[in-house]
């Protein structure tokens, strides 16, 4: 357990706290033995504190001393959701209590369960077999699928957060906080970070938002595995969690994947080889396939560029603000220091990104201007096409889409990544039986392949409607 005495900073009045603990908590202990305190080394915002008492365990966390940024440290933000989400079943661990009362131990803090298992802080898990690893990271991505796939209005987080908007809020919230942070700790302005406040405010995708619960700190360091197998025993760290965008918890948690190789990580691994270059860790296209077919989103996922883009500007701004504090001396972990020397490497990281997505940008314009010719707009449907236009429509509007959730909801009660859900077959069956099957393939439906393109539109708004007509190729289902 990564634990050490107390650090001076950080210190408390451990008597008021055992004293507390013994006024609301029905089954803490009772006797007069002392109140065992230590203090865990990992971090950066909220310390965190393991409790025992007469072999009762328990983990508190607490708002760190001295003066905090507006709005940041949230506790009570992070006992609500850990609470409510319990009711949906999602692995974190059980609440104790909430304390709001500075007269205890000086700040906001809230006690929880201690969760025995295993945390990778080497998040290339050399400690594990190399043909195991790959299964810790497919849990990973069945966890934050799961999360959501969560009916927030349901548990009671409807007003957890505001509806749509998320990604322009997330410019602005980490633009004022790096902003803060440099006047707090006197630090100098990093033109790359005024760099990328420029692009992302001028490139945030149009398309509308979905919503869900967002962890905003979701990685495989901040999970409790099972002590033997690759389940997700708890979820930690909620800190940053509200109602957003989805996709923003994706890139964020495959950061790695990107991240430079100059550049020191603070975050579990070395940073001095290409992640995905090592033994046993999945490509990210894996996982990112993985988690469309849990989360039934499109693949490739749309405007990825941006939303790495944007978890390294998060980062960085976040490392800014963690070294603004190591300077004024209210750290929550030992190795805040090293945050000093990532900063600017994470900025530069990211406008790297942004210049990649601009010469592609340009690339793929040039090339359409050239070569696109409106096609379909100029071909005529026959009779029969359009009568099976009609039917994949009605077809997808009454089976498919009602069905999605559903879908959903069968994979992950399975560990299995490959696992076929029972709806998927009974939809199948459905649609072979109004003759909407290999859609595709001229010898049996008769279409062309213009036509069908028109047919193929529609089953791409949903991603499993391919595999419902059997039109998903490459498949066992193509014979």
């Amino acid at each position: 357990m990564d634990t050490t005495a107390v650090r001076s900073k950080h210190k408390f009045n451990e008597v008021s706290l055992d004293r507390y603990l013994t006024e609301q908590v029905a089954d803490y202990p009772r006797s007069t033995s002392p109140l065992v305190v230590r203090q865990y080394t990992s971090g950066q915002s909220n310390p965190t504190f393991y409790l025992k008492k007469d072999g009762k365990e328990y983990v508190m966390r607490k708002k760190p001393p001295g003066k905090l940024l507006k709005g940041a440290h949230q506790v009570d933000r992070e006992f609500r959701i850990q609470s409510s989400l319990s009711k949906a079943v999602y692995p974190v661990p059980k609440m104790v209590t909430l304390c709001q009362d500075p007269a205890v131990v000086g700040q906001d803090f809230y006690i929880m369960e201690h969760v025995k298992g295993r945390i990778f802080r080497d998040i290339t898990l050399q400690e594990m077999p190399p043909n195991e690893r790959k299964h810790y990271y497919y849990a990973m991505i069945a966890a934050l699928a799961k999360l959501h796939s969560v009916n927030f209005r349901r548990i009671g987080l409807g007003n957890y957060g505001k509806i749509g908007g998320y990604r322009q809020r997330q410019i602005a919230t980490w633009t004022k906080q790096y902003r803060a942070s440099n006047k707090q700790g006197s630090l100098d302005d990093i033109p790359e970070m005024e760099e990328l406040i420029t692009w992302l405010n001028a490139n945030n995708p149009k398309d509308a938002e979905k919503t869900t619960i967002v962890h905003g700190d979701f990685r495989l360091d901040n999970m409790i595995f099972h002590p033997t197998k690759s389940k997700v025993l708890a979820v930690l760290d909620w800190e940053l969690s509200t109602l957003g965008d989805p996709l923003t918890d994706l890139a964020y948690s495959l950061i790695s994947y990107h991240w430079p190789t100059d550049v020191p990580s603070p975050f579990g691994n070395s940073g001095d080889q290409d992640f995905d270059t090592l033994e046993g860790i999945p490509k990210e296209e894996v996982l990112l396939k993985l988690y469309s077919q849990y989360a039934g989103v499109p693949y490739p996922i749309p405007n990825w560029d941006f939303y790495i883009a944007l978890s390294f500007f998060k980062l960085a701004a976040i490392s800014q603000g963690v070294l603004a504090r190591f300077i004024i001396g209210n750290a929550s972990a030992e190795n805040a220091d090293l945050y000093g020397q990532v900063t600017k490497g994470l900025a530069m990281a990211g406008v790297a990104v942004i210049q990649r997505t601009s010469k592609a940008s340009i690339s793929t314009s040039l090339t359409a201007a050239s070569e696109i010719i409106p096609v379909l707009s100029t071909q005529p449907l026959s009779e029969k096409a359009r009568d099976t236009l009609q039917k994949v429509k009605d077809f997808l509007k009454e089976e498919v889409f009602p069905n999605e959730r559903v879908y959903l909801n069968q994979l992950q009660e399975s560990s299995d990544p490959w696992y076929e859900p029972p709806i998927m077959e009974e939809m199948k069956a459905k649609a072979k039986s109004q003759g909407l099957w290999n859609l595709f393939l001229p010898s049996e439906s008769g279409f062309g392949q213009l036509e069908y393109a028109f047919m193929a539109e529609e089953m791409g708004r949903s991603p499993i409607a391919p595999q419902v007509f059997n039109c998903s190729a490459p498949g066992r289902y193509n014979l």
